[in-house]
């Protein structure tokens, strides 16, 4: 009801200037408080709310960023580190994206699809460095019927990249 309303607020032209007192009504006097309650669509959809409605460059206009990093603070749930990274990622704001990850894996550090998500990022970007720390940090913390998996996509990194020997390597341990 209430993504309903601010939609709504947010396309009349005559409760346009509303919209932004009611999302932070919303957020920081309704929702804060129960802190039972996250409603991480709401905190990506007032992010993107202040991405549309900026009169300054997107990257000068960083309270988008602020909210969101305010939500995964107050609100360390995986969907809502999901949708923040997706924004990010839409953003092409990568040093951003890592922190991000970086967060989202001290708050779940067993978690392989988090692993795996930013170990794509990384490869995506072509950064080998990265994604090899990333891989030895991976398999150190999960556990070990995933750590099987770890290791064979690890041994599929290194033949990617053409360093047979690391692969040879991983494969002995």
């Amino acid at each position: 009801l209430w993504i309903r309303c601010l939609i709504f607020l947010e396309t009349s032209r005559d409760y346009k200037s509303l919209c932004h007192s009611k999302f932070e009504e919303l957020l920081f006097n309704i929702l804060a408080p129960l802190k039972t309650f996250t409603f991480s669509k709401i905190w990506i959809l007032y992010a993107k709310y202040l991405i549309r409605n900026s009169s300054t460059s997107i990257l000068e206009n960083m309270s988008w960023k602020n909210v969101l990093f305010q939500s995964i603070q107050l609100f360390p749930k995986k969907a809502t580190f999901k949708g923040f990274i997706k924004l990010l990622l839409e953003m092409k704001d990568f040093d951003a994206a890592r922190e991000v990850y970086d967060k989202y894996l001290q708050n779940y550090p067993m978690a392989l699809d988090v692993w795996t998500g930013y170990i794509e990022l990384e490869d995506n970007l072509g950064d080998e460095n990265r994604c090899r720390a990333l891989y030895d940090a991976c398999v150190q913390s999960i556990n070990d019927p995933e750590r099987k998996i770890v290791y064979e996509k690890y041994i599929e990194f290194e033949t990617e990249q053409s360093e047979y020997s690391n692969g040879r390597a991983l494969w002995s341990r």
